[in-house]
């Protein structure tokens, strides 16, 4: 075992890349994503981020509070560009001999996990192995040009159309590199000797600065951030909640308006949502339905659930669930929502644990702290509610 750091520098990105780290994507800035993959390691004892003005950093990351995550300025050296090559990580590891190991995460790599960072050091950690990098598994047809013309390089052309004799490539996609400190300096390099490979996403490899590539990248962030980013943080949420809001239209039903051939209204619910009401107040969480509309069949349902606090007719729904918590003595803070639709963002974005069906607005998603797998009126509050029993339970992360 190793005593390892992560280094990610930020200062050697090009003009075109460097304010792409503080934009926002899935609701945080880009390098919000590395940064707390690296902090989801417990073998990784410190985390440095390498840029050219600390304090401009620290202030627009909106990182969570962690004594590992160091920001140290650089010095003004011109990297090579070149990751393996990287200037900024050499001069680091030439005025610091407090760490054995390091890994150097790339700042555009908000696919990278936690999960691969410790497939990298447990295969770093093997006896015949000296550095690690990250790779991207492809099957393309390579050519090459030559003075005869141009000629294949992975595949037969005559057996192309079956497909299968095609040699796949793997791809360096720079996500991560780990190599031992006494290596990075003898070698100048962050991989030598036997190199070992952890087979990446292939959607690592996009370029995220281009439209297209980075709304893919943004979809499976939220799709995907809670089971490759946020667990822990969504934990230690879950553990602190004591009042759960829902609305009704889009998340206890499916967002759907049904009539009888006597114009009466009707609506669909999920009985798997009703019975987590139940679990919910058994575990001593008060429930309150917070919605825009004002209707009889949502004091019906209400009452069936034996939801706590029904309000109705709610268009400031900030205001009103601040004024509940306080009435019961609580913060939002403590407070879990799940909300599909605009008029519920704003309340999303304050309370402690944000929630949102699959199928809820890109806004919503991007506030949630957890995306539902499921669809509004399909169980998504059921989900949801285990979820957040699960981790209160425990009590802890």
């Amino acid at each position: 075992m190793h005593n390892i750091i992560a280094f990610i520098p930020i200062c050697n990105l090009s003009e075109s890349l460097q304010h792409y780290i503080f934009k926002p994507i899935a609701g945080k800035p880009l390098l919000y994503w590395p940064v707390t993959t690296a902090l989801g390691c417990d073998f990784i004892k410190r985390i440095v981020i390498y840029c050219d003005d600390t304090q401009t950093q620290q202030d627009s990351l909106a990182l969570p509070t962690d004594p590992r995550i160091q920001f140290l300025n650089s010095s003004g050296k011109i990297s090579t560009g070149d990751s393996l090559y990287d200037t900024n990580i050499l001069e680091y590891a030439e005025s610091n001999d407090d760490f054995e190991a390091i890994i150097s995460i790339q700042a555009l790599s908000p696919l990278l996990t936690s999960k691969d960072l410790q497939t990298g050091y447990d295969k770093f950690n093997q006896s015949d192995i000296d550095s690690v990098l990250s790779v991207v598994r492809q099957k393309i047809y390579f050519w090459k040009e030559t003075l005869e013309g141009a000629q294949t390089v992975n595949f037969n052309i005559e057996e192309r159309s079956r497909g299968h004799n095609i040699t796949d490539c793997l791809m360096e996609d720079k996500a991560f590199y780990i190599t031992s400190r006494e290596a990075l300096l003898r070698t100048r390099c962050l991989v030598s000797g036997q190199i070992g490979i952890v087979e990446m996403n292939p959607a690592s490899c996009l370029n995220i600065d281009t439209p297209e590539n980075w709304a893919a990248i943004e979809n499976t962030l939220l799709r995907n951030k809670y089971y490759m980013h946020d667990k822990r943080d969504f934990a230690s949420r879950a553990a602190k909640i004591k009042l759960f809001i829902t609305d009704i239209d889009g998340v206890l039903t499916d967002s759907g308006m049904y009539y009888s051939e006597n114009g009466d209204e009707i609506k669909k619910f999920n009985v798997r949502d009703g019975m987590g009401f139940n679990l919910l107040s058994n575990a001593g969480i008060a429930t309150a339905i917070l919605t825009s509309e004002d209707r009889r069949l949502n004091q019906r349902r209400a009452a069936k659930l034996k939801v706590d606090h029904l309000i109705q007719g709610a268009q400031d729904k900030l205001t009103l669930a601040r004024d509940l918590t306080e009435s019961l003595g609580l913060d939002l803070e403590q407070v879990a929502f799940i909300g599909d639709d605009i008029n519920d963002t704003e309340l999303l974005l304050n309370v402690g644990l944000p929630c949102c069906p699959a199928d809820a607005i890109i806004e919503n998603q991007r506030a949630a702290a957890y995306i539902c797998k499921k669809n509004g009126g399909a169980g998504c509050v059921r989900e949801i509610i285990d979820l957040i029993l699960k981790y209160h339970d425990s009590g802890s992360a």
